[in-house]
């Protein structure tokens, strides 16, 4: 057989230690430093998916701080864990029921493993459990739902928790599904900043032949005919227009204001581009996009596709029903967003010198009308500095 995972396990009574002990071996039986070379076997991790140190789950050559526990039981209930294996669905017997399930190991193997450069070098990077619950969670509803509104929704998951790896990896269930054969994706982004830094994951993670798209609109003849002469061997964006127009099974990314452009025209008279049901709209920090706006274009212009908005906060409901949530308790529990702690104060402010604030008021505002020395003052006081201000004195 493949030896796909190799695990290290320790006894629970180490309490602390027994993570960064059992990485050390792992790394140990890898040969990851010179120091161990010829003490361990490296051959074992040639055809390695993942390595367990007891509870938690990581690449080869990941370092302890890239150690996360996988806190799903599923396929099975947490009740099912309980009375059919008689133990409770936490800690190691969560990764064993969930994530090492034959079909859940041999999923993530076929579609959730990338490979991206990284200060240098090459990181191999597995989902955590939280981005596994979502894409499967939306290719549920995608496969089982009929209205375009219920095929879709929203994925939120805080900041920091991997929304780029995310939809990357529901792009690749999409694109190899046989029931969504010849799919048109388009990710939408509200900032070109994000637009690039999607697309360059998209390119680095190997994914097919991702476009970004340069226009909205097509360009006349013949400023195109100007262009191609000054510029014979360049690359000719494409429009956006005419790429929803024709589908074929692109994927294109673009920005929500190229999006929107693309989905109007001048004088609001536009036709339906394309009525096929396989079509999906993927919006990133959708929590800033104009939901309302990109919604009643799309019903319009692209009545039967499928929009799935990724959020790192709570979106109005407008968007579509909620997929997955992941919020920031979670992630701080789960290691992966440092807590944030503050303290609230009210400062303490005095005037310095001589001059009181009542002083300070009648030099600014002696000379005024009672009604302009109210209004600054900000209350009827009777010519006076207001009592609540004079606390600061």
């Amino acid at each position: 057989g493949i030896p796909l995972v190799v695990m290290e396990a320790k006894s629970p009574s180490l309490l602390d230690v027994w993570m960064p002990q059992a990485v050390r071996q792992l790394r140990r039986y890898q040969e990851a430093r010179p120091e161990w070379h010829g003490t361990g076997a490296p051959e074992l991790f040639h055809y390695n998916l993942l390595c367990g140190a007891a509870a938690a789950y990581a690449g080869t050559g990941a370092p302890e701080n890239a150690y996360f526990e996988w806190k799903s039981a599923a396929p099975y209930t947490e009740d099912d864990v309980r009375e059919q294996l008689g133990v409770e669905p936490q800690g190691q017997a969560q990764l064993i029921v969930g994530m090492l399930a034959p079909a859940t190991l041999l999923d993530i193997l076929r579609d959730f493993v990338v490979y991206e450069p990284e200060q240098g070098r090459v990181v191999k990077k597995l989902p955590r459990y939280q981005q596994y619950r979502a894409v499967k969670s939306a290719m549920r509803r995608i496969l089982s739902e009929t209205r375009p509104e219920e095929r879709g929704g929203v994925v939120w998951h805080t900041q920091g928790s991997g929304k780029s790896l995310t939809m990357l990896w529901l792009a690749t269930k999409i694109r190899r599904e046989p029931r969504l054969a010849n799919a048109d994706i388009v990710v939408i982004t509200d900032r070109t900043q994000l637009d690039k830094q999607i697309s360059d994951t998209f390119r680095r993670c190997g994914f097919p032949a991702p476009e970004r798209m340069d226009r909205s609109h097509p360009e006349p003849e013949e400023r195109r005919a100007r262009r191609r002469r000054e510029t014979p061997n360049r690359a000719q964006p494409l429009d956006l227009q005419t790429v929803l127009r024709q589908g074929g099974g692109r994927t294109v990314m673009t920005t929500i204001q190229k999006f929107e452009e693309a989905l109007s025209t001048p004088d609001g008279k536009l036709d339906v581009l394309n009525d096929s049901g396989n079509g999906f709209i993927m919006v990133d920090e959708a929590q800033r996009t104009q939901y309302g706006v990109l919604g009643s274009l799309m019903s319009r212009a692209l009545p039967n596709a499928v929009m799935v908005g990724f959020t790192g906060t709570p979106i109005d409901k407008g968007f579509g029903p909620l997929i997955d949530s992941y919020t920031i308790p979670q992630s701080v529990e789960d290691g992966a967003t440092v807590p944030i702690w503050y303290e609230a104060r009210l400062p303490e402010l005095h005037i310095e010198g001589p001059n009181t604030l009542d002083k300070l008021f009648d030099a600014m505002f002696g000379d005024e009308t009672d009604s302009v020395r109210e209004d600054a003052a900000g209350t009827p006081t009777g010519g006076r500095w207001p009592r609540r201000w004079s606390a600061f004195r």
